[in-house]
């Protein structure tokens, strides 16, 4: 069964959303000229397209609402997203940040920023990884398709008394298949697309199959089919972690930002008002 997905935005939808942020960008440049300083409109636009991009995360929490498709919801995040960095860069002024606070904020954001082009970016590649020809899993599933692989395995070994007699299989399975069956393995490697586990698989059965007599080889051949496919469900976790990994940075950082922004604008307010 494949996993239910929805659409991440392409390349020319972010193009499109990168010329609104220039417009923005180039009307706010303008405005600075005529009426000078912006950096208390600006800060306020940017607290709101903030704001915005939380509902986001929101959304997603109930998909089963009738508030619009949640690839819409996602291209609006990005665009909204572009659009804050223009804003910041405004509010900002391109200054250097002075200070360990506004250091804080100035990097936090940034962090931010590129953390979300880098989980657009891998959402955008992942897929086209994850497609080999084998049924596609997502990564709440896998699990439960490893849980099955390794029940079957038991049951093929146990069940079988040819290949149950076999000493030599029973302590290669028992102390070196079966750990490796139970929980996904070697993760880089599988990103990295080395071809080191599915040699170092062939190797160890082409090894194994100098004591299986000829009645146990069917059962044996099922053994390493089932290998094979827990192989598979490594590649397709270390991609699925992969591609989710960003919202690590992403997400915590949301939180601290926010609450960061919060208390520069009750800085900001109570100096304002205090020089009034």
């Amino acid at each position: 069964m494949s996993p239910t997905s929805f659409r991440i935005p392409s390349g020319a939808v972010i193009s499109r959303w990168l010329l609104v942020v220039v417009a923005i960008a180039a009307i706010l440049w303008q405005t600075q000229l005529g009426l000078g300083d912006l950096s208390t409109s600006s800060g306020w636009l940017l607290l709101a397209s903030f704001l915005f991009l939380g509902l986001y995360g929101a959304r997603k929490k109930v998909p089963f609402l009738p508030l619009g498709r949640v690839s819409s919801w996602l291209s609006l995040h990005i665009g909204t997203g572009l659009i804050a960095v223009a804003l910041f860069f405004v509010h900002t002024g391109g200054r250097w940040p002075s200070g360990g606070f506004e250091t804080t904020l100035w990097f936090g954001f940034i962090l931010l920023a590129a953390s979300g082009i880098v989980g657009w970016g891998l959402q955008r590649l992942t897929p086209s990884f994850l497609h080999s020809g084998d049924p596609l899993f997502s990564e709440e599933q896998i699990p439960r398709e490893i849980a099955i692989i390794l029940q079957e395995s038991d049951q093929l070994l146990t069940e079988t008394s040819p290949l149950g007699s076999s000493e030599v299989l029973s302590h290669f399975y028992r102390d070196r298949l079966r750990p490796w069956l139970s929980a996904p393995r070697e993760q880089w490697a599988h990103l990295i697309d080395s071809g080191r586990p599915r040699l170092r698989l062939a190797s160890d059965f082409s090894e194994m199959k100098r004591y299986i007599d000829l009645e146990a080889r069917e059962p044996f051949d099922e053994l390493e089919a089932l290998a094979s496919g827990k192989l598979e469900l490594d590649r397709q976790h270390a991609w699925h972690r992969l591609s989710h990994g960003w919202l690590l940075v992403h997400l915590p950082l949301t939180g601290v930002l926010l609450v960061t922004i919060f208390v520069h604008v009750l800085v900001v307010r109570s100096h304002t008002e205090g020089a009034l």
